[in-house]
């Protein structure tokens, strides 16, 4: 072997720079892939898993529900039901319903009588009825007190209380001095009395049950009791005492409603009689004479208007006459035209005799001259008529002024009465108003007495009637041939699905207390690194001979030797291109199998023809040693001093060929040792030399020497032990490596039971288990 001085030294290669992925993220860093969803499979692996704890459960719950079932007092019920009805009471044809109001059965009704049958009074008539104070099954002091489970206990055990059990020291450090117990307080024989009835009422509605039908008028009744014979007699009691309340009910209903009515009655008649003096007395003050219809001032009011209306048509035309003939006079001869001339007969007739007159004075200017005797007597009389004729047209004239006057006069007197009725009927309508509310008072006094008189003649008939209530039984209980309860199979049955429920529960809650990793899929999902391989637990390790790295030698057909190969394999696949040549082995915790993983892979990869070096690099507790039952006089550390060449600590194992080195004498400061440029050097000079250089490292949790070497080497392979080391302890561990810059070629799982890692996959679901362990020999 060349000296230290003399090796080639190669440029390293850094490793590629690592992201720090914090631990609470690896899960989320993993490949999608790696999730993996729950399956039935797993489920049954779980319970195979817990099956003995599954097992005992279901038995003791499955125990204990027949011994509880054992010591339960057979109880029998009894059923009866009650239908609810709307009676129609009638006296005389009338109904009385209004005042002794039957049901109006509806889901509501249905659920105020069930309240009514379960309420503490009906209850209390049904215990004084049943005389249950004297009944044992219902009064504990007539009978013997019964012994529970803990008093039963108690008594085997002889003690009087559980407290008994502990020695009196411990007692008061635990809490169980004794209490003062308060004196008793002493009760009247009254008040003791009172306190069993309502004991006994308690009791007894406790075994009572009462269901409304929800759509139906049906009330179903039942009773609960140890008595088959008390349940149908209870039953059938809570039935009798509830209708026989309704009747009871409506009688004394029927006689208050009588008694206030008769009062009633009495009031009103006085309040009739009251308002009618009141009304009469009104009316004749108020002067309120009716004609027919209406009163004497609206009929005289009505005739005056009538007189009134005629009289302004009559003034109208007169008005019209009279400016006419003012007209007229302004107009020479106009006012002949005028039709109250022309309708005058005398006027006409003296228009007549004018135009007989002119008509002989025509014939006589024929005949005669102008100073003729005759002419001049005509003429004469022409004069006189016409004089005639304008006075009559003047009396005319005057007539229609007068007319005129007098009509405006006699208009003047109608609207003054006019007035003075309409004040009169103002004054009347409001007296008629004030009696209006006389009458209505009155009337309506006189229709509330009528109404109560016939509800009091009613209910005074129907108290000799015969009152009907609004339930009947339509179903009585019979006594019950077999307890109802408890139902044994059911309660049996129960208490093995409860045990089988709580099994399947304490089994999920035992797998997810396990702190381990069992699984390959468990380690992939909580660090996000891929595992490369399983390395099984060897029956009798401990033994001479029987080490896990001595089966790489002797049995190379072994599971666990076929386990070295495929981390073998799985180290030269991570990197195709340049497979790694430096490989450092480390745990989170001690004792995990780093060791025993570092020799076995450094002995399987010698046979297969590698040039292979192992190195202990756990310099403060050194393990090489030990496995290959050498001494560990010499090591790396006496080479990182400068106080041995590199030939003098490189050793051989004669069983496989590797070579190795030990970790020498222990020294203080490993981590700076491990750390200089010389052990650096060396690495890079031990790996052109060899195939596969492998560093067995301390755990990354105990010291900090690991992280400082895993820069310093290709791959660094996380040896877990299956399902002992914890996952927050190994997942601190990976951060921290690869926090460090170390390249991790994957995590390992050692010392796994393959018979128990079976129950986690399944017989096909590990490499060393099922249907292929034929393919190994472990002899």
């Amino acid at each position: 072997m060349a000296s230290p001085g003399k090796v080639a030294r190669m440029p390293r290669q850094e490793p590629e720079e690592l992201t720090f992925v914090p631990v609470e993220d690896m899960a989320a860093s993993a490949p999608a892939q790696a999730k993996r969803e729950f399956d039935l499979s797993q489920f049954f692996a779980i319970l195979l898993r817990n099956k003995m704890l599954i097992i005992g459960v279901i038995i003791i719950g499955t125990l204990l529900s027949i011994f509880m079932v054992q010591r339960m007092t057979p109880l029998y019920s009894a059923d009866a039901s009650l239908v609810l009805q709307r009676q129609q009471i009638n006296a005389g044809g009338r109904s009385a319903e209004s005042v002794v109001q039957g049901l109006n059965v509806d889901f509501y009704t249905n659920e105020t009588e069930a309240e009514i049958i379960r309420s503490r009074t009906l209850a209390l008539k049904v215990v004084e009825q049943l005389d249950l104070v004297n009944n044992p099954l219902y009064n504990p002091q007539l009978s013997e007190p019964k012994i529970g489970l803990m008093g039963s206990l108690k008594k085997s055990l002889g003690i009087a209380s559980f407290k008994e059990i502990f020695p009196e020291s411990w007692r008061a450090s635990l809490g169980m001095t004794e209490e003062e117990v308060e004196a008793p307080v002493v009760l009247s024989a009254a008040q003791k009395e009172e306190a069993l009835r309502q004991y006994l009422v308690d009791v007894f509605l406790s075994g009572l049950s009462v269901e409304a039908g929800g759509t139906s008028l049906v009330i179903d009744l039942s009773y609960i009791s140890p008595d088959p014979e008390m349940a149908a007699l209870a039953t059938n009691t809570v039935a009798d005492i509830y209708i026989l309340e309704q009747l009871n009910a409506k009688y004394e209903a029927t006689e208050r409603a009588n008694r206030w009515l008769a009062d009633r009655v009495g009031e009103l008649r006085l309040r009739v009689e009251a308002s009618s003096r009141n009304l009469e007395s009104f009316r004749r003050r108020a002067g309120l004479v009716n004609i027919g219809d209406t009163t004497l001032y609206a009929q005289q009011l009505a005739e005056l208007n009538s007189q009134l209306i005629a009289s302004r048509t009559v003034l109208a035309e007169a008005e019209a006459r009279y400016n006419q003939v003012q007209r007229l006079l302004e107009t020479p001869g106009g006012l002949d035209t005028a039709a109250a001339v022309l309708e005058s007969p005398l006027i006409q007739r003296l228009r007549e005799q004018e135009s007989e007159l002119t008509r002989n004075i025509a014939e006589l200017e024929t005949q005669y001259r102008d100073a003729h005797p005759k002419m001049m007597l005509a003429r004469s009389e022409l004069e006189d008529l016409q004089k005639k004729i304008n006075q009559e047209v003047n009396k005319v004239a005057i007539n229609l002024g007068n007319e005129l006057e007098i009509t405006e006069i006699r208009q003047e007197k109608l609207v003054a009465e006019v007035e003075k009725l309409q004040e009169r009927v103002g004054e009347q309508n409001q007296a008629e108003v004030k009696l209006g509310e006389l009458s209505s008072v009155a009337l309506a006094d006189r229709e509330l007495y009528e109404t109560v008189l016939a509800r009091f003649k009613q209910v005074d008939t129907q108290q000799q009637q015969i009152i009907e209530p609004d339930a009947r039984v339509i179903s009585y209980a019979t006594a019950p041939g077999g307890p109802s309860r408890p139902r044994k199979g059911l309660i049996i049955g129960a208490g093995l699905i409860l045990s089988g429920l709580i099994d399947f529960l304490l089994a999920f809650i035992r797998e997810q207390l396990e702190s381990g990793f069992r699984t390959i899929d468990q380690v992939e999902d909580a660090t996000g690194i891929p595992a490369i391989a399983m390395l099984p637990r060897v029956a009798g390790a401990n033994k001479e001979g029987k080490a896990p790295y001595d089966l790489v030698i002797d049995k190379p057909t072994s599971s666990y030797s076929e386990a070295m190969r495929t981390l073998r394999t799985a180290l030269l696949l991570s990197d195709v291109d340049r497979p790694p040549r430096t490989i450092s082995i480390t745990s989170s915790v001690p004792s995990e199998g780093k060791t025993t993983a570092s020799l076995s892979l450094a002995r399987a990869a010698a046979k297969s023809g590698q040039k292979v070096l192992i190195i202990d690099c756990d310099l403060r507790k050194p393990s090489l040693h030990k496995a290959l039952q050498v001494p560990n006089s010499q090591g790396i550390v006496d080479y990182l001093s400068h106080e041995k060449e590199l030939e003098d600590i490189i050793e051989i194992d004669f069983k496989s060929e590797a070579h190795y080195i030990l970790a020498g004498p222990t020294v203080s400061n490993a981590t700076d040792v491990l750390a200089s440029n010389l052990m650096s050097e060396l690495l890079e000079a031990l790996a052109d030399t060899y195939d596969l250089v492998v560093l067995d490292t301390p755990p990354v949790l105990a010291v900090s020497d690991t992280l400082v070497l895993g820069r310093q080497v290709d791959k660094t392979v996380f040896v877990i032990e299956w399902n002992k080391t914890r996952r927050s302890a190994a997942a601190n561990a990976l951060k921290q490596v690869i926090a460090s810059g170390a390249d991790v070629a994957g995590v390992v799982l050692s010392q796994v039971d393959v018979k128990k890692f079976e129950r986690y996959y399944g017989s096909d679901g590990g490499h060393y288990a099922g249907q292929y362990k034929n393919y190994y020999s472990e002899t």
